[in-house]
């Protein structure tokens, strides 16, 4: 009889139950050989469908656990290895630092991942600033691209060395998705700037006015140089006091543009005014996207001597 609905019960092949032995007794059967080989077989086969504690054998059902665990269990090493609850917690499945150079990521997992999948998710800490578009290979299953939210490509800094970032896999897409992009941006605050009437002043944009520039959108000639094809949203704000007359104006000069007229070059879109008479003037520009070695600088222009204070902060915005 074996088992039956969890329960084990004995048999000898005539009788059952836990009195096997007293029943044959009391019906005046004798031992006999073929009895016992019956009734030892059945323990046998019931033992034979437990499972042995140190591994011998497998299930051969889903095992419900009665609202019962499993404790003490170690990490899994495997993909088909259910993890523990700590292991889990400390994200050592789906976290870690890169390795790679030149925007091209390496991440290794413990367990190895095999293939990618829709929805997979990891998160990891770079080892180096991304210097234009980035990668990642996971476990080595291939390279892939890591994009931002729009499809497009990163640039470069939007990767920052020691940041941690989530990125997701499409399937469909074939590329990871960033979850968690930095935003590369930069403050810089001036002093006085002295202007000449009808002469424009350059905004020194100089390390000392630096307030933070963590991940480098001006160069080392002091002007605004945003990552190819990024865009780039720019406020310049101004202070000018006027000895005499009512004219201050403020501008940017970029690419081939650069030392133009006193209007914003055609690739920016003014969002607002351009800065016209005295006190705080505040602008927004935009560029979309930024041409390959584009850089600009900002100025000041009045149509009589002043002075002027200044800040101009600047931000990728995809």
């Amino acid at each position: 009889m074996a088992w039956s609905s969890g329960t084990y019960t004995r048999t000898d092949g005539t009788r059952s139950g836990t009195t096997v032995w007293t029943q044959a007794r009391d019906a005046g059967v004798k031992i006999l050989a073929a009895d016992q080989d019956t009734h030892d077989q059945d323990l046998a086969t019931a033992i034979n469908l437990c499972l042995a504690k140190d591994g011998q054998n497998t299930p051969t059902g889903n095992l419900p656990m009665g609202s019962y665990k499993h404790t003490g269990v170690a990490n899994a090493t495997a993909r088909n290895e259910y993890l523990a609850l700590g292991q889990m917690q400390d994200a050592a499945v789906v976290y870690g630092t890169t390795t790679g150079s030149s925007s091209a990521y390496v991440l290794a997992l413990s367990p190895a991942i095999t293939a990618y999948a829709s929805g997979q998710t990891f998160r990891f800490k770079a080892n180096h600033t991304s210097d234009g578009a980035v990668t990642i290979n996971v476990n080595s299953v291939g390279a892939k691209q890591i994009r931002n939210v729009h499809g497009v490509q990163l640039v470069a800094r939007e990767i920052i060395a020691n940041g941690i970032y989530e990125i997701v896999y499409d399937a469909t897409l074939d590329y990871f998705v960033l979850n968690n992009g930095t935003r590369p941006a930069a403050f810089y605050e001036g002093g006085s700037l002295s202007v000449s009437a009808n002469v424009a002043a350059t905004v020194p944009l100089t390390s000392s006015n630096r307030v933070y520039d963590d991940h480098g959108l001006f160069n080392s000639s002091n002007q605004l140089a945003p990552p190819t094809g990024s865009l780039i949203q720019v406020v310049f704000n101004f202070v000018a006091v006027v000895t005499s007359g009512n004219t201050v104006n403020g501008r940017s000069q970029g690419g081939a543009a650069y030392g133009g007229s006193a209007n914003p070059p055609a690739a920016w879109t003014n969002t607002g005014g351009f800065g016209d008479g005295n006190g705080t003037q505040g602008v927004v520009h935009y560029v979309t996207p930024v041409a390959s070695g584009q850089v600009f600088d900002f100025q000041v222009l009045s149509n009589q001597n002043t002075t002027a204070s200044f800040s101009v902060y600047a931000e990728v915005i995809r």
